[in-house]
C-alpha cells in the first residue's frame, strides 16, 4: 500500500496501517537524521491519542522491539489498555525495573 494514499484515508485500519509502517522503519533504521528521527517521535505522540485501539496496538507491537523507541513514548504505550500495552510490557528493552514498579502500582 502507498503510504500517501493511507495518509489520506480516516479510517481506523489505515492508521492502524501507517502505524506499523512507521513503526517497522523506526525500527529498521530507516530514519537516520536527528530531523527524521524527530518527525517520526512526533507521529509516534499523535497516533498515541488515536481513539482507535488498534491503531495504538500496532504501534506498541512495532515499539516493543525497538531498543531505540523513546522512552516516553514506550511508557505510554505501557500504561494503556491491557491490548496495547502488553507487546511492550513483555519485550520492550526501553523499560526499566523502575517504569515497571511504577507501572504496577499506579494499577
Amino acid at each position: 500500500m502507498d503510504i500517501k494514499f493511507l495518509a489520506e484515508q480516516p479510517s481506523a485500519q489505515a492508521r492502524s496501517v501507517l502505524a506499523s509502517k512507521l513503526g517497522k522503519d523506526y525500527r529498521s533504521g530507516a530514519f537516520s537524521t536527528a530531523s527524521e528521527l524527530a518527525i517520526a517521535d512526533d507521529i509516534f505522540r499523535m497516533l498515541l491519542r488515536d481513539t482507535e485501539i488498534q491503531v495504538r496496538k500496532s504501534l506498541a507491537e512495532e515499539l516493543a522491539y525497538c531498543a531505540d523507541a523513546p522512552h516516553d513514548i514506550i511508557i505510554a504505550l505501557a500504561t494503556q489498555e491491557e491490548m496495547v500495552a502488553l507487546p511492550v510490557l513483555q519485550r520492550s528493552s526501553v523499560l526499566n525495573e523502575e517504569d515497571l514498579l511504577e507501572i504496577i502500582a499506579s494499577t
